[in-house]
C-alpha cells in the first residue's frame, strides 16, 4: 500500500520496481507458502539454531517476515528507496514471489525464487 501523498515514479522503472516490492512487503498479496524439506537442515531462529527433520511441513509467513524489526529497520514505514538492497538483488531479505532469505546463503533451502518473478514484475511495471 502506497501512502497518501507519495509520488509514484512512473517514468523510472527501477524506482517503480522498488515501490511495488515495498508495497508487497507491507501488504503481501499472498499470505505465504509451504514446503517440506527432503533432508534435515538447520536455521537460526531467534538466538538458537533449530534443526528440521525431513518431511517437516514448514510455513513461510510473508506478512510476518516483512514486519520483523530484526530484519527491517522501521518495518511499518514505507521506505522503498532506502531499502533497495534489501528488496532486490543477491542479498535480498524480501520473500515475495516465493523467494526466501538471503540469496547468497549456502543453505540450499534458502535462496529459492519464483521462476516467474521477472515476468510478473514486468507486467506490473
Amino acid at each position: 500500500e502506497v501512502p497518501d501523498g507519495f509520488a509514484i515514479p512512473a517514468a523510472d522503472r527501477e524506482k517503480l520496481r522498488l515501490v511495488i516490492l515495498e508495497s508487497q512487503r507491507l501488504k503481501p498479496s499472498v499470505f505465504g507458502t509451504t514446503f517440506e524439506p527432503t533432508e534435515a537442515f538447520s536455521l537460526p531462529i531467534g538466538d538458537r539454531k533449530v534443526t528440521f527433520p525431513p518431511g517437516t511441513p514448514l510455513v513461510l509467513n510473508y506478512r510476518t517476515a516483512g514486519s520483523r524489526e530484526a530484519v527491517w529497520s522501521n518495518p511499518k514505514e514505507f521506505l522503498p528507496y532506502e531499502r533497495a538492497d534489501q528488496l532486490w538483488g543477491p542479498a535480498s531479505k524480501f520473500w515475495a514471489f516465493n523467494s526466501s532469505g538471503d540469496q547468497t546463503h549456502i543453505n540450499k533451502y534458502i535462496g529459492r525464487i519464483c521462476p516467474g518473478r521477472e515476468l510478473a514484475l514486468t507486467f506490473l511495471i
